[in-house]
Order: C-alpha cells, then sequence, then structure tokens
C-alpha cells in the first residue's frame, strides 16, 4: 500500500507532498497503536546481569549455525530491497516511461510473497530445509536475472519469481531458526534474525544506488 500510495501521490501532488502525507499517516497510525495496544498479560520483570547479557550475546550471537541464518536474512532482505527500490529508474526512463502510478501498482506483485511464505513453510516441515533452501534462492536469482530482459511483461514475471523466491526464503529462514536454537537462544536469537534483516534492507538498499550509478540495472543483478 505504501508503495502503490506514494506513486499515485506523486503523479497527482509531487513526491514531497507524497512523503509528507506518508509521514502523516505513520505518525497518526502510530499513536492510535500506542493508545490502544492492549497491556502485556503473564509478563513478569526479571532483572539480568551484564554477565548474563555478554553470554546470550556470546552464545546466541556468534553461534555459528545461528551466525549463518543471520547473515542469510541479511543478504536476502538486502537484495530483495535493492532490486524494488532501484527497478523504478528503468522502467520510469525510455524505452518504458511508466508513469509514477503505473509504476507504483507493479508492486501489486508482492502478494505473491503470501502463498510462497506457506508453501515453502510447509515444505520446510517435510524435506530437508537446505534443499528447500536452494530451491528458494534459486527462484529469487532466476527472477532477478529475467528483469535483464528488455520486454516489460517478462520484467514484471522476473519481479514476480524474485518476490516469490525471497518470501520462500525469508520463512524457511525465520522457522530455521527455530529449529536450530536451544530453549534458552529462541527469544534473542529471532531478535537477532530480525536486526540482521533489516540491517541489510538499510544498508544493501542504499549502497545499491552507488552501484547502478555506476553500472546500470545490470549491475545490481
Amino acid at each position: 500500500i505504501g508503495r502503490i500510495l506514494t506513486g499515485l501521490l506523486t503523479d497527482v501532488l509531487s513526491w514531497h507532498m507524497a512523503f509528507l502525507i506518508e509521514g502523516i499517516l505513520c505518525l497518526l497510525a502510530s499513536i492510535w497503536f500506542l493508545i490502544y495496544l492492549p497491556d502485556s498479560r503473564n509478563f513478569n520483570k526479571i532483572k539480568i546481569s551484564f554477565h548474563q547479557c555478554t553470554s546470550v550475546l556470546k552464545n546466541t550471537l556468534l553461534y555459528r549455525r545461528l551466525a549463518c541464518m543471520y547473515l542469510t536474512g541479511f543478504l536476502l532482505m538486502g537484495s530483495y530491497i535493492t532490486i524494488l527500490n532501484y527497478i523504478g529508474y528503468p522502467l520510469t526512463n525510455p524505452p518504458y516511461n511508466l508513469s509514477q502510478t503505473a509504476f507504483g501498482f507493479i508492486f501489486i506483485v508482492n502478494i505473491f510473497g503470501v502463498f510462497s511464505s506457506m508453501f515453502f513453510g510447509s515444505l520446510a516441515d517435510r524435506y530437508p530445509r537446505r534443499a528447500v533452501m536452494a530451491i528458494a534462492l534459486a527462484i529469487f536469482l532466476a527472477g532477478a536475472l529475467l528483469t535483464l530482459n528488455q520486454n516489460l511483461i517478462v520484467k514484471v514475471i522476473g519481479l514476480v519469481f524474485a518476490v516469490f523466491g525471497f518470501f520462500a526464503g525469508h520463512s524457511v529462514a525465520s522457522g530455521w531458526i527455530g529449529f536450530i536454537a536451544s530453549r534458552s537462544q529462541k527469544g534473542p536469537a529471532s531478535s537477532y534474525y530480525l536486526l540482521f534483516y533489516y540491517v541489510g534492507s538499510s544498508l544493501l538498499g542504499w549502497a545499491g544506488g552507488i552501484v547502478y550509478k555506476s553500472f546500470g540495472w545490470k549491475g545490481i543483478v
């Protein structure tokens, strides 16, 4: 909704106003959330010593198998967001010249992620996770490569594949965290995974601009 609405508002008003309206909507949603969020249930406050914090850090953040999952989340989300952030530049320029509204509606393809998350989550429960993850990554890579095609329809199909593969991989990786982590590690491990996941979005999503400026869309892929 955010990407579609921003494109529509940019065409009708300007990108400055689009961001202002988006910001106001987010602020109102945050205030609503703060007022109406239910109180926690069955919450028991406990004190955690510095030694316990460092122990959790060592045993959860630096545990090799979990660290691989953190890195997977970092790269998956970073690659996916980079594609979404920069594919607008070739699509809104010649020979396509899509309007911001038309380009924004392309992000309806994200709905395919709903189905791939459920499907690959169930596959990961029945088959070796390594194999399922490899398939998800292969689909993502195939989608990225398809966006190199000059045909607009093929590019959009490539986006569909990339979205499908990304959400499939994320579903497998996030579930794998719970499978690898011990009972005492589960909470921190899930937190670290999400931390790396969104740092990937921020860091690689930003760095992709440097790549695009120097090497164009082929460089991004």
